[in-house]
């Protein structure tokens, strides 16, 4: 990880965000390295899987996805992550796209509470997704009817 966090409210949202941010760094610097070396990916009709520059292209473009998704389903502000459309682009300023997506992506995770909750979802997308939960702690008389302060 090369950033330091600020406080988050919900120290679930931050332990996401150090999991992504180190896994994706990951899988750019393996894709580097097949990329160079020649390594050739198996043949399938997946249009994101035709080059090494398709599957860095999807791969950010679902990280930069996930994180919009999430941000309306927390009715967050959009977390502003603009990346190019061109595979090749991707593939020739990777290391600034990778920055910029991991720059915007913790920002809006930031000021969750911990009446967030984040769980395996059966969506037909088969993404994880995030469950929105009420403030169990609090007497069922009182708890909010709908998102339990998910804004500062």
């Amino acid at each position: 990880m090369n950033r330091d966090l600020p406080d988050f409210q919900y120290r679930g949202a931050r332990a996401m965000v150090i999991l992504h941010e180190r896994y994706l760094r990951e899988f750019v610097e393996v894709w580097k390295r097949a990329r160079i070396s020649g390594v050739k990916l198996p043949q399938t009709d997946d249009p994101s899987y035709q080059s090494w520059d398709t599957l860095l292209k999807h791969l950010i473009r679902a990280a930069r996805g996930y994180m919009v998704w999430t941000c309306e389903k927390l009715e967050l502000s959009d977390p502003q992550i603009n990346i190019p459309t061109e595979p090749e682009v991707f593939a020739a300023d990777v290391d600034r796209i990778l920055e910029h997506v991991l720059d915007k992506w913790w920002r809006p995770l930031a000021i969750c509470r911990r009446s967030v909750s984040f769980s395996r979802s059966s969506s037909r997308a088969g993404r994880w997704s995030i469950a929105l939960t009420r403030c169990w702690s609090m007497p069922s008389s009182t708890r909010c009817g709908t998102h339990c302060s998910l804004r500062s």
